[in-house]
C-alpha cells in the first residue's frame, strides 16, 4: 500500500505537466485554426460544442469554470480551468467530429495511420 502511495505521489507531477502540455498544445492549434476566441466561441449561440446536443457534457463543463472564475475570467483561466479528463474527452467521437476533426493535427508526428481513437485510446490509459 505505501509503494502505490510513493508511486502514486511520483506520478501526480508527471501527470500534471503531460496535463499543461496537452491542453496547451490544443490552445495554440486551435487558435491557429479558429482564432484567439476559439474556446470562447465553442460554447456560444452556434458554437461547435452548443449546437451538438451529443457535447451537452463538455459545453456544461465549460460553462461551470466560466461561471466559477466570475469576474476573474480570462482566456488562460478558462484553458487552465479545464481538467486532463476534458481534454482528453475532445478526442472522443463526439466532440471530435464536432471540432471540425482536426485535432489529430496536435499531434503531428504521429505515426502515419493514426486515427482519433488510437489518441483516445492512448489518453485514456
Amino acid at each position: 500500500m505505501r509503494a502505490n502511495i510513493h508511486l502514486s505521489k511520483e506520478l501526480y507531477s508527471v501527470i500534471g505537466v503531460f496535463e499543461i502540455i496537452l491542453r496547451n498544445s490544443i490552445d495554440r492549434f486551435m487558435i491557429a485554426q479558429k482564432g484567439e476566441t476559439w474556446f470562447e466561441d465553442a460554447v456560444q449561440p452556434g458554437g461547435y460544442l452548443e449546437i451538438n446536443p451529443n457535447c451537452e457534457h463538455s459545453f456544461h463543463n465549460v460553462h461551470d469554470v466560466i461561471n466559477k472564475l466570475g469576474p476573474l475570467y480570462h482566456h488562460d483561466a478558462l484553458i487552465a480551468g479545464m481538467t486532463l479528463g476534458f481534454w482528453t474527452y475532445q478526442f472522443g467521437p463526439k466532440e471530435f467530429a464536432a471540432s471540425g476533426s482536426i485535432l489529430l493535427n496536435v499531434f503531428p508526428n504521429r505515426p502515419f495511420g493514426t486515427r482519433q481513437k488510437d489518441i483516445l485510446k492512448c489518453l485514456y490509459r
